[in-house]
């Protein structure tokens, strides 16, 4: 890499809550979830794989809800193993307390707690969240205000994609959520779930306060927004040349359309993979010449959407080889996969394409009824 400068993409992960200055694109979702999560203490928040669901709760909702005096607990997943020799009520309510706790704790002490006993228990200093039970005199129950909690259960699916045999739990998962809701007034929760899983929820939903009927839903990363986030990082540091970021959009939003004959077209398409920008604008960056401006010679280098997206992860396969000493021929069979895994890539974008045409159908055709 030519640019000394930090490479103001983060490839194919979640942006953490201190990279909030590098996420764009999504300020008109901010604040619309930000604007229900404040008004309702119960919101589904939903949209589809990769759309984007954790980088806006981490660098957008948990800092605005704070600003607001939310108190906002440790984001909470359901899913997980268990330790070894360990028996729990409910693996569900277990994992998520074992994620909210911060400090060393026995896997016992939360082995058999429920979820309202937790949270009415839960208690904050200088190391982080910790259980404890024991009973307090009169002056410690003043210590802390009442202030607005906030639990957030990220990648809710799990409840419905992990630990199959535990099915029964879920319904005593949604039980005690309900309760914990009921016992607190001042206890906000959001669940964020993937969209093709939302349909699981039906058997569940009549357990909730209000059935879970308050939800948002993210659309995908569209292409002005896939513009915003393009360019604004970069715009006080080595900005684009004028129109090379919109070549560059529409080349990620570019689709393959099988034809008659079977072969496959590439046409225009509506949306953006915010991970495939996203890799393959880190890869740009790491791949600069030198200058002022990112400009179109900058994109050749690197090549189109799918060339570029492969030799990342070749790139990636051969620094994880070079560390573990991976043999040649083993790496090479590991290689011969990427014209796949490109392929692969194509078809679901082609996918999530057609899944949201016949969404705009559909709703099109409910409106006229």
């Amino acid at each position: 890499m030519t640019t000394t400068l930090k490479n103001p993409y983060i490839g194919p992960r979640t942006f953490q809550r201190e990279e909030g200055h590098l996420f764009f694109g999504r300020e008109r979702e901010a604040r619309d979830l930000l604007a229900l999560v404040v008004s309702e203490r119960l919101v589904l928040f939903y949209a589809q794989s990769g759309a984007g669901k954790s980088s806006i709760i981490n660098t957008r909702l948990i800092p605005e809800l704070e600003t607001r005096d939310y108190e906002v607990l440790p984001v909470g997943r359901v899913g997980g193993d268990l330790p070894e020799g360990i028996k729990v009520d409910n693996i569900y309510v277990f994992n998520l307390l074992r994620n909210i706790v911060q400090h060393e704790t026995p896997p016992e002490t939360l082995a058999g707690l429920s979820l309202p006993d937790f949270l009415n228990n839960l208690n904050l200093d200088e190391n982080g969240y910790y259980y404890d039970n024991s009973p307090m005199d009169d002056t410690e129950e003043d210590i802390r205000p009442i202030d607005r909690r906030a639990l957030i259960i990220d990648q809710f699916e799990e409840l419905f994609s992990m630990h199959p045999t535990e099915w029964k739990k879920r319904e005593n998962f949604f039980q005690q959520l309900s309760q914990a809701i009921k016992d607190d007034p001042y206890l906000w929760v959001v669940l964020v779930m993937r969209e093709d899983y939302i349909a699981t929820l039906d058997p569940y939903v009549y357990l909730l306060p209000g059935g879970l009927r308050v939800r948002y839903y993210m659309q995908r990363l569209g292409r002005e927004a896939a513009l915003k986030a393009v360019k604004t990082p970069v715009e006080s540091s080595r900005p684009y040349a004028p129109g090379v970021a919109e070549k560059l959009v529409e080349d990620l939003c570019s689709i393959k359309v099988q034809k008659p004959d079977g072969s496959l077209d590439q046409q225009p398409g509506q949306y953006v993979e915010p991970v495939q920008l996203q890799v393959i604008c880190f890869n740009l960056w790491e791949n600069l010449s030198e200058g002022a401006q990112i400009t179109e010679n900058d994109i050749q280098t690197v090549g189109d959407v799918n060339t570029s997206l492969g030799n990342y992860y070749a790139g990636r396969v051969k620094a994880v080889a070079d560390e573990k000493n991976v043999k040649e021929r083993k790496r090479t069979e590991t290689m011969e996969k990427k014209s796949e895994i490109e392929e692969n890539m194509w078809k679901i974008k082609l996918k999530n394409e057609k899944n949201d045409e016949a969404k705009y159908g559909k709703n099109q055709k409910n409106k006229h009824e």
